[in-house]
């Protein structure tokens, strides 16, 4: 997913995660996140908000169960969340974070 964005964005991240792939360093089933990224991307899109005086609710779907991501986002400006289900619900809880919405917002 935005691989080519990835690649042209910020490739450091990119060979880290490779690199520790490769050395066995990343388990099966998981994920790689650069919270650095993550706390900047959190920070412009919390003020531009503020500017508007509009509220950003984190969809947490991918990072919701997560608790360093989760500290990220609330220490750089976002106090919600969306859990797409209970078991994403706790750690946002668990974390200080407002759970705005519970649940896939295209269920029928």
């Amino acid at each position: 997913m935005f691989l080519k964005t990835l690649i042209r964005c910020n490739r450091p991240f990119l060979e880290a995660v490779i690199n520790l792939h490769q050395a066995g360093k990343i388990p099966p089933n998981s994920y790689a996140l650069d919270l650095d990224m993550l706390a900047a991307n959190t920070r412009v899109i919390a003020g531009e908000a503020a500017k508007y005086n509009l509220k950003v609710l984190a969809m947490t779907k991918q990072i919701g169960r997560n608790p360093a991501a989760l500290r990220v986002l609330k220490a750089n400006g976002i106090d919600s969340c969306v859990a797409v289900d209970v078991a994403c619900a706790r750690p946002v809880h668990a974390a200080g974070l407002k759970v705005g919405h519970i649940g896939h917002l295209v269920q029928v």
